[in-house]
């Protein structure tokens, strides 16, 4: 059975979404996260970690149409709606993965906000390592680690991501960190992200710096914040 969805129209094609999310894919449209300066250069690969229901996926579909991208939700109802939103991209250039990315494969437990949008859901156990978050109510969902989840990505015939987008909710200091510890930050160009633990912004700065340039938005007083990165010249 469909979620609860609501349907608006982006680049002329249907846009479902939960009612209490639209806020949140328009500012996707209005470019949050500063891939308008991108849109010049030839972006073939692309990975979206994070993806709620597709606005990020959508929109880089549109802007290179000919790109390969991977999508990744873990949340079983807005993976529905994702999967309605790109059912116009064709499946040789769309991999859908409907896991969290996590410290452990399996299964894993996919917590919430206090919130009706579920643009916010996290991993408690990302959070163990960060701030420790409220972790006894939420949904078991698919979890893969960074090296199986990397799998995918190279299985789908992606090598090197020209460009990741990062908004997991604190799940992008493992991501980075582990990619580093396999020596993989070197085969991604760009890099567009939301931080969420104001105190390991060092740890992401050092990962960052050893292969890329960057920008960490401190964002005050507020505890979220977006970053940008571009790979240094080889």
């Amino acid at each position: 059975m469909m979620t609860n969805s609501v349907c608006y129209k982006i680049y002329g094609q249907d846009f479902h979404i939960e009612p209490e999310s639209v806020q949140f894919a328009n500012a996707v449209f209005h470019d949050e996260y500063r891939i308008n300066d991108l849109r010049s250069h030839n972006v073939r690969t692309i990975v979206d970690v994070g993806s709620h229901v597709g606005s990020f996926t959508v929109m880089a579909h549109h802007y290179w149409p000919n790109a390969k991208i991977v999508a990744v939700e873990p949340h079983p109802q807005s993976f529905e709606l994702m999967t309605k939103n790109t059912s116009h991209i064709p499946d040789a250039q769309l991999l859908r993965i409907n896991a969290a990315i996590s410290s452990k494969p399996g299964k894993c437990l996919l917590s919430f906000p206090v919130s009706n949008s579920r643009v916010a859901d996290y991993v408690p156990d990302v959070w163990e390592s960060l701030e420790p978050r409220y972790r006894d109510f939420g949904i078991e969902v698919p979890s893969l680690t960074v090296e199986q989840f990397w799998t995918q990505v190279t299985d789908f015939g992606i090598d090197e991501v020209d460009l990741i987008k990062l908004d997991c909710e604190g799940a992008e200091y493992l991501i980075v960190s582990e990619l580093s510890a396999l020596g993989l930050m070197d085969r991604i160009g760009w890099i567009r992200g939301e931080w969420h633990s104001r105190k390991d912004n060092l740890l992401l700065a050092n990962l960052l710096s050893q292969t890329h340039i960057f920008n960490i938005d401190p964002n005050y007083p507020h505890s979220v914040g977006m970053f940008v990165a571009h790979r240094l010249l080889k």
